[in-house]
């Protein structure tokens, strides 16, 4: 099965944080653990949310949270993220 570009890009998020020390156990950005990411819910809707590649492929599936954390916008968050990183 082929990995779609959502998928590698947090996997080399992640792998360049490992490399500097981080477990990924909890997320850098919004400091939740891995699987349970920041989010601020209005009626039960999700308004505002942590999209940090530390999340990614630990939330429930399927899930609000997890429909929240693979919208389009949340993916170019992270590539953008890969791009600032690979180039420090």
């Amino acid at each position: 099965m082929r990995r779609s570009s959502n998928d590698t890009t947090a996997r080399k998020i992640n792998a360049i944080r490992a490399t500097a020390g981080n477990d990924g156990s909890v997320c850098c950005t919004c400091g939740q653990p891995a699987d349970d990411p920041a989010r601020r819910i209005v009626r039960g809707v999700i308004i505002e949310g942590c999209v940090d590649a530390t999340h990614h492929g630990r939330l429930v599936s399927p899930s609000g949270s997890a429909d929240w954390h693979n919208r389009k916008v949340a993916q170019g968050i992270r590539k953008a993220t890969l791009q600032a990183l690979t180039s420090l």
